[in-house]
């Protein structure tokens, strides 16, 4: 980064043309570094950002975020990343800051969520389209992640 920031005050001192469009870019350079180092070395937050930059844990989060009606096991997922159970879970949590199955659990709700904001559909039909063949099973699952029933959360969002 040391070296961007450098070419960014050349840049901004140098007033040569198209300076300003090189500045530009050179900021959104060093925006992209600041992540990268925030997040990826394993030093930031765990969040589903820090998990994309463990190749592992980043193939189960594309599991999880491409098939988030699926009920996923801890097993599966173990799997997709091709590491034991423990090892993976432990490896998750770490990235990710919560275990495997509570975050795939916790991403069908959110998706699930935006449906019922949008108004689009019945409630019956997301719960179904989230995986659930029982509308009480949706409503305990997404009172449980969401805190509040999926009635309740449409009315709170509908018009946001």
């Amino acid at each position: 980064m040391g070296w961007l920031i450098a070419q960014l005050d050349s840049e901004w001192r140098g007033g040569l043309p198209g300076a300003r469009t090189a500045c530009d870019d050179i900021i959104r350079l060093l925006f992209v570094q600041a992540i990268r180092s925030h997040f990826g070395g394993g030093t930031g937050i765990p969040s589903w950002l820090g998990g994309l930059a463990d190749p592992a844990v980043a193939r189960a989060l594309q599991a999880i975020h491409g098939d988030p009606a699926r009920h996923w096991q801890l097993g599966d997922l173990a799997r997709i990343a091709g590491c034991s159970r423990s090892a993976f879970a432990e490896r998750f949590a770490r990235r990710v800051g919560r275990p495997p199955v509570g975050y795939a659990t916790n991403w069908r709700m959110r998706v699930a969520a935006r449906q019922l904001a949008s108004g689009l559909k019945t409630i019956s039909t997301v719960a179904s389209e989230a995986g659930y063949l029982s509308d009480s099973a949706f409503h305990a699952a997404f009172r449980r992640e969401m805190g509040a029933s999926p009635a309740e959360y449409r009315r709170k969002y509908r018009a946001a």
